[in-house]
């Protein structure tokens, strides 16, 4: 990719956790009101294995252009650096019980140039870090990405634990915008 300096970059993301039974268990985000938790991963971290953002990075909600509704952004104005959407809460603790789990979420680059990077979506549980990354970059219309949340969507970067004990413990899971 062709990179800018000094140029805002910036991404948005509506998600979505679920699995278990025939109507579903479901964690939401709809962003129709507010922000609903949602941060970006500065400052640092005390868990494991968690990414630092760049303090110069900002998010924000937004209450239309979603899709359809509202939206969490987050924006890279020093020119094009990785950073991650935090979940909130609500989607953390033990997802081990929910069959066939996965986490869907939209995405859409937002602003600069072209995005240069893969998303990259890190789920960490149990002092171990697990990694999914799409394959190219992602576009810059509204595309929805359903990931099962099993291996080997999930490759451990970090720690000796399987994925099935780090969901029993979800700490925490950072989507790169």
């Amino acid at each position: 990719g062709v990179a800018t300096f000094n140029t805002a970059i910036s991404g948005v993301i509506k998600a979505t956790v679920d699995g278990g039974g025939s109507l579903g268990t479901f964690i939401l985000s709809t962003f129709e009101f507010d922000g609903e938790g949602w941060s970006r991963n500065f400052p640092t971290s005390s868990i494991a294995g968690s990414s630092l953002g760049d303090p110069g990075a900002f998010s924000n909600w937004e209450s239309s252009g979603g899709n359809p509704d509202g939206y969490f952004s987050l924006s890279e104005p020093d020119g094009p650096r990785q950073d991650f959407a935090l979940v909130p809460p609500k989607f953390l603790g033990n997802l081990a019980g929910l069959s066939n789990p996965r986490l869907e979420f939209d995405y859409r680059h937002t602003a600069g140039a072209a995005a240069i990077f893969r998303l990259t979506v890190r789920l960490l549980g149990a002092a171990s870090a697990f990694e999914w990354n799409s394959s190219s970059p992602p576009p810059s219309a509204w595309t929805h990405f359903r990931l099962a949340l099993e291996t080997p969507t999930f490759q451990r970067t970090s720690g000796a634990a399987t994925l099935a004990q780090a969901l029993a413990n979800v700490e925490r899971i950072e989507i790169s915008m």
